[in-house]
């Protein structure tokens, strides 16, 4: 049996981006803008994170520096950025981002290193950060509906 590794890790980032989706649409807009407790983040901040992660991602995956990253603090939605549906786009928009870049990396090349702040690394474990963090987030959409009383499994 053979693996093949990029379409894998394809198909990974295109099913948690599946989950996620459906995971925004399980709540409305006046909750995804809402702190639980008033210092937990709010879901429209994460998931602008993850959208703001994965284009830099991309970039790295394509051979560009995405520049210094100067957060201070936890990265926050800007502001207008407020709605489920501008959400699910740029979500959308950003997996597809990183899909595209990840598509022109060849096979051969998986293991080249990529230089990061953090110390080299290579093009899957990029492609795997990608993964990672989308699913990571996605755990907290969970965790926060749980909290709303919505015991709901929204993945079909």
């Amino acid at each position: 049996m053979s693996l093949d590794l990029k379409a894998h890790m394809s198909q990974s980032l295109e099913r948690v981006l599946r989950l996620y989706v459906q995971d925004l649409e399980a709540l409305d807009d006046v909750r995804l803008g809402q702190s639980l407790g008033g210092t937990a983040r709010k879901p429209i901040d994460f998931t602008y994170e993850v959208a703001f992660v994965n284009r830099r991602i991309a970039k790295r995956l394509r051979g560009e520096d995405p520049g210094p990253f100067d957060a201070d603090g936890w990265i926050t939605a800007p502001d207008g950025f407020t709605g489920k549906a501008e959400a699910i786009a740029e979500l959308s928009a950003s997996v597809q981002e990183v899909l595209d870049a990840w598509d022109r990396v060849d096979e051969a090349d998986l293991g080249r290193e990529i230089e990061t702040p953090g110390g080299p690394t290579n093009a899957f474990k990029v492609m795997m950060m990608a993964v990672t963090h989308t699913n990571y987030h996605d755990a907290q959409l969970n965790y926060v509906q749980s909290l709303l009383g919505d015991d709901e499994m929204h993945w079909d």
